[in-house]
């Protein structure tokens, strides 16, 4: 394949997200009909391509899937698209916000480095990353590499074999396209990544236009959503005893700090945004600005007009969507749109109102209905997902209050604020502010994953409204004609990102090697050496360059993860367990399962003994200094 399929793929998904941006009726400003055409353009051209690939399989699929594409583009480029003239200056109105693209120059270039030095960084042969993405870039990999190398689809969950992949994988199948096309895995999440990631950063810009009529307040309402951080600054501070030449020399050495937007001593769990999230969370890169988009089309239309029929169905689509762009989007948007939808009834056409919103979640269901049963399965073999729990993480001996005030520093206090003081702002914002209450009342009181901090991701959304809140406080502050007022906001707010600030100088400089030079070229000869529908016994790791680089099935990764997503995984364990150490059904387990190969490593784990004088009965498929694979199915 060559390198410019992708980008052609990246072309039709843009004219795919510009059509469609052009029939929607809600009111979009001209600065930011770029940001709606790029996430709508990725998300429809990458359902489009899932959808077929379900019916005629990868990568037949996309090659049907892109086909229709064309076809598409072609009939309403012959007989329904106008010229107009701003098509030809889609930029003109951007130009023109200068605090947007203050936001975009500044957050862009942090991303740039971010994605840079975390996204698989080629260093004399070895693959780097940052420390937020050690844990989940590979699996973000194996589920690329499974699809675009092992041309399995569905995918298996990448760290267990034979069982059904339910992680929203929408973003990883995006690059998985881009990958069988002709990229690297590593350009194939940078270039997705950073599009989406500026796209994401110019609809909550627009999110909070449409709210506050107000630049200054959509540039801060941006700040405070990437720049978010607790009480970490105070206790950088405290830690070098508030003297100017520690902090400096700390400084200095920014691998070295501690990690203070996620700081495990004083149990502040909110990380940053930027530092510690939209890397390695990929699949929130496709939720919240799908969320943001449905908000837009249903509620924050901009304009008196009702949604058109075009833009119910779209926001049925994105909805239906939503169990594979982002879980806990799914989980948010069934609080924040019923309540929405009470809380902004127009009592003079009720009726009429009730009936779309029916219409839109009728239509949601029928559309899910292809992939409902796959998640229902999935509920029916995991762990429970669904628990009570009281106050999330705080601990048994610490105030409530004193862990969120860590945590969220000012963003509840502001909440509360406007909340009372109704002049601060308008019903709309009060109204999100309100549900942002909802919103932490629901992580107080019950988990969603097994592991407790994934509740962290309802502050992706609780998050954007306390920024719109806290952007509309300080707004009306600096608009106040006192100079003090006005430079102890700025004071305060400079408080409000520092922690974020030290998150991201230190996560820029923080590196771990993911891969060694042999492990890349072990994972280069398993792509050429063995099928693709090949399955490996290796051990139970969570960056194996099988999986994450040769994208062959494995039969157990790392069991943490698999505890993450719900998996009961005991029974294989002990199973591969018995294997290795080639107890007497050694081999009736490997012909249960079929496993095709072996992997030993130089090193002997600490979690199971490795007989390797039982794996000498089998011909070597591959050796290297610190890898040896032994061909399973070929006894000698």
């Amino acid at each position: 394949m060559s390198l410019l399929f992708p980008v052609f793929s990246l072309l039709i998904s843009f004219l795919l997200g510009a059509i469609v941006t052009k029939r929607v009726s809600l009111e979009i400003p001209g600065f930011s009909r770029l940001f709606f055409t790029l996430i709508l353009g990725i998300i429809l051209f990458t359902s489009i391509n899932y959808f077929s690939s379900l019916l005629f399989s990868f990568p037949k699929g996309i090659i049907v899937g892109q086909g229709s594409i064309i076809a598409l583009l072609l009939f309403y480029l012959l007989y329904y698209y106008k010229p107009d003239f701003k098509d030809l200056f889609p930029f003109r109105d951007l130009l023109q916000q200068k605090l947007l693209l203050v936001c975009i120059g500044i957050i862009g270039i942090i991303l740039i480095a971010l994605f840079h030095t975390h996204i698989i960084r080629n260093i004399e042969g070895d693959l780097y990353t940052g420390e937020s993405t050690f844990g989940d870039l590979p699996f973000h990999l194996s589920t690329i590499s499974q699809i675009a190398y092992g041309l399995q689809f569905p995918p298996d969950e990448p760290m267990y074999a034979r069982y059904p992949l339910v992680y929203p994988y929408f973003i990883n199948f995006f690059s998985a396209i881009l990958v069988y096309e002709g990229w690297s895995p590593r350009l194939s999440i940078i270039i997705p990544g950073l599009i989406l990631s500026v796209s994401l950063l110019g609809l909550i810009y627009d999110f909070a236009f449409n709210l506050t009529k107000n630049s200054l307040k959509s540039f801060l309402t941006v700040i405070f959503y990437f720049f978010n951080g607790g009480l970490g600054f105070y206790f950088f501070l405290k830690d070098y005893s508030f003297n100017i030449t520690s902090i400096l020399y700390a400084l200095s050495q920014a691998s070295s700090l501690k990690e203070y937007s996620h700081l495990f001593e004083q149990n502040i769990q909110w990380g940053n945004f930027l530092s510690r999230m939209i890397v390695p969370e990929r699949s929130l890169l496709f939720g919240i600005p799908a969320g943001i988009i449905i908000l837009r089309l249903l509620f924050f239309r901009g304009t008196d007009k009702l949604a058109s029929i075009f833009d119910l169905i779209l926001a049925a689509f994105l909805i239906s969507l939503m169990p594979l762009l982002h879980t806990h989007t799914v989980l948010a948007m069934m609080v924040i749109l019923p309540v929405l939808a009470l809380l902004t009834i127009d009592k003079r056409h009720w009726k009429n109102q009730l009936t779309r919103y029916f219409f839109v979640a009728s239509l949601a269901v029928i559309f899910a209905i292809p992939h409902i049963p796959l998640f229902l399965n999935h509920l029916n073999k995991s762990e429970s997902f669904f628990k009570l729990h009281l106050w999330w993480m705080a601990k048994p001996d610490e105030s409530v209050l004193w862990f969120w005030f860590k945590n969220t520093y000012l963003f509840i206090p502001i909440s509360l604020i406007i909340l009372i003081f109704s002049k601060i702002s308008n019903k709309n914002i009060r109204t999100l502010q309100l549900i942002t209450f909802i919103l932490l009342i629901i992580i107080n009181v019950a988990l969603f994953s097994p592991f407790d901090w994934d509740n962290v991701k309802f502050l992706f959304w609780a998050g954007l409204f306390f920024a719109i809140g806290a952007a509309s406080f300080f707004g009306f502050l600096l608009q106040k004609n006192h100079w003090y007022i006005r430079v102890a906001t700025i004071v305060i707010v400079i408080t409000m990102i520092s922690t974020a600030l030290l998150s991201i100088w230190r996560e820029i400089y923080y590196k771990n090697v993911l891969f060694s030079k042999e492990a890349v070229s072990v994972s280069q000869q398993l792509i050429k050496t063995t099928p693709p529908n090949s399955l490996l016994l290796t051990y139970k790791i969570h960056n194996s360059p099988v999986s994450n680089l040769a994208g062959r099935s494995i039969m157990m990764g790392y069991p943490g993860l698999l505890w993450v997503h719900g998996i009961k995984y005991q029974d294989r364990e002990k199973e591969i367990n018995d294997i290795y150490a080639g107890s007497a059904d050694a081999k009736d387990l490997i012909e249960k399962y079929g496993i095709d190969y072996a992997v030993i490593e130089s090193y002997n784990p600490q979690d199971m003994f490795i007989n390797k004088s039982f794996f000498e009965q089998y011909p070597v498929e591959l050796k290297t200094q610190n890898y040896t694979i032994y061909k399973l199915n070929e006894p000698i």
